[in-house]
């Protein structure tokens, strides 16, 4: 088990995107291994193909991310998050600002193929967007597998305007999660 505590993770890029090990600009989580982040700055990384500050790819890949900031985080697919192969993160009392995703879910992407899963306790998203446009303005995940599983409490889910701070209504959360493959989405 690794834990990581306090400081910033800048400007780091993924040069190759052959293979899982080639994701998360920040942190790649690999199978069989367990990551605790706690208050830790991310910005401005590049995840490549997937995952922008942190990506959790392979059977047993953990991730907790507890009370980080993410900024500028960009990847062609999950712009700051990225789980898949079986993986899982969880986020607790998380900010993501304009994190961007050339391909889909600027903010998080499961991948096909396999059972992976997201859990969203408490999180806050300023203007986060994909470059296609494809599902959303704000962007948030984007389920791609019927064996994914997102658990999400609503009720700490806040939408904030970047330039007023206002906090947004979410009028439809078909809007924030893109479910293309009908995979479990858990109201906790």
């Amino acid at each position: 088990k690794t834990t990581v505590t306090g400081g910033s993770m800048t400007q780091n890029v993924v040069t190759s995107t052959a293979t899982y090990k080639d994701m998360g600009g920040a942190i790649g989580v690999e199978k069989s291994t367990t990551v605790t982040v706690s208050g830790v700055t991310f910005t401005e990384n590049n995840g490549g193909a997937s995952g922008g500050a942190i990506a959790a790819y392979g059977v047993d890949a953990v991730a907790t991310v507890e009370n980080c900031t993410f900024t500028a985080n960009k990847a062609s697919n999950g712009g700051t998050f990225y789980v898949g192969g079986a993986g899982a993160v969880t986020l607790t009392g998380v900010t993501v600002k304009a994190s961007t995703a050339s391909g889909l879910g600027a903010v998080a992407y499961t991948t096909s193929g396999s059972a992976s899963t997201l859990t969203v306790n408490s999180i806050t998203l300023y203007n986060n967007c994909t470059d296609t446009k494809t599902k959303d303005s704000y962007g948030f995940v984007l389920l791609n597998n019927a064996k994914n599983v997102l658990n999400i409490h609503k009720g700490n889910f806040v939408l904030k305007d970047a330039q007023t701070e206002e906090t947004l209504t979410i009028s439809s959360w078909s809007t924030l999660i893109w479910n293309k493959t009908n995979a479990t989405v858990n109201e906790l």
